[in-house]
C-alpha cells in the first residue's frame, strides 16, 4: 500500500468544480436539443443522468491518465464524486431563477 496513489479531499473539489462546469454545459445542450427535437423531458432528469454520466466517466478518465488503481477505496470516491456531481447539478441557473421569481411574487 506504500506509495500508492488514492484519491484526495483536494482532488476531489478539483474534480467537483470541473465536471460541474462540464456537467452544466452538458445539460444545457441536450435541453437545447430536446427542444428542438420538441420532446417533453423534465430538466431535473436531464440535470441527474447527465451528471451522473459525467461524474462517472470524468472521474474514470482522471484515475487512468494518474495512474490511480481501482481499488474498493477509490471506487466509494469515484461513486461519491458522481454523487457530488449530481446534487451540484441540480443547482443551476434556472432553479435559481425561479426560486427568486417564486420568493418575489410571495412578497407582493
Amino acid at each position: 500500500m506504500k506509495g500508492e496513489v488514492i484519491m484526495t479531499v483536494g482532488v476531489f473539489g478539483v474534480l467537483l468544480i470541473a465536471l460541474g462546469g462540464f456537467t452544466t454545459i452538458a445539460v444545457e445542450f441536450v435541453k437545447n436539443l430536446l427542444s428542438k427535437l420538441e420532446k417533453k423531458v423534465d430538466p431535473q432528469i436531464v440535470a441527474i443522468i447527465c451528471g451522473a454520466i459525467i461524474g462517472i466517466i470524468g472521474t474514470m478518465i482522471y484515475y487512468f491518465t494518474v495512474g490511480i488503481p481501482f481499488t474498493a477505496m477509490n471506487i466509494v470516491w469515484l461513486l461519491l464524486e458522481a454523487l457530488c456531481v449530481v446534487i451540484g447539478s441540480q443547482v443551476g441557473y434556472d432553479k435559481l431563477w425561479s426560486v427568486i421569481k417564486s420568493i418575489l411574487e410571495n412578497m407582493k
